[in-house]
């Protein structure tokens, strides 16, 4: 029982003393790594909507969608001389191949156009899915009308038709989803703040 019990205190100290470790680094590094999320989500909502001076938090927007596998997580309004030029929606959808993906859509209201489309976080196919952070992918939305995307598998697209990732038909559907919840939001909610 002896030699037992001395290997299995010496791994409960070492475990706690990492976990103890963990905790003060965590401490340490939270603050700074909120900065740089903030940062991160400033500079994203200046290039979405560069015509926008300053951006307001748009309160009680609802999480839920028509689809229970996108919530949206915040929506910012750009305004430029005390008037709305667009929204940033900060929506986070689960349905890519890899798992969440989460993205912001920029609207410019009063052109009735996508601004552009930004990806933040994803846990998609290196080399497949993962395009989705290339520029040339996400510029495909920018100036595209705010009728409902669609996803095909042909080369040539029409309107608001979108061509797939090659092999990676479950992401580019993810992200074509959350754009049209985006689209959908913005519907519902024109000129309610």
């Amino acid at each position: 029982m002896k030699h037992i019990v001395k290997p299995a205190l010496s791994l409960f100290i070492v475990a706690a003393l990492s976990a103890v470790s963990l905790g003060i680094v965590y401490n340490i590094m939270a603050e700074p790594i909120a900065e740089n999320q903030r940062r991160t989500r400033d500079r994203m909502l200046r290039e979405l909507l560069a015509e926008a001076a300053e951006f307001a938090e748009v309160a009680d927007v609802p999480a839920e969608t028509s689809d229970s596998r996108i919530r949206i997580k915040q929506v910012f309004a750009g305004r430029r001389d005390g008037e709305t030029v667009g929204y940033v929606v900060e929506i986070i959808t689960g349905a890519g191949y890899g798992g969440d993906i989460s993205m912001m859509v920029g609207i410019l209201g009063a052109e009735n156009r996508i601004a552009g489309v930004r990806i933040l976080r994803h846990s998609e196919t290196p080399g497949f899915g993962a395009v989705i952070t290339r520029e040339n992918f996400f510029r495909r939305f920018d100036g595209r009308s705010l009728a409902l995307l669609s996803v095909v598998m042909r080369a040539e697209t029409a309107g608001n038709e979108f061509q797939a990732i090659t092999s990676s038909t479950i992401t580019s559907n993810a992200v074509v989803g959350a754009i049209n919840e985006a689209i959908a939001w913005y519907d519902r909610h024109r000129g309610a703040e």
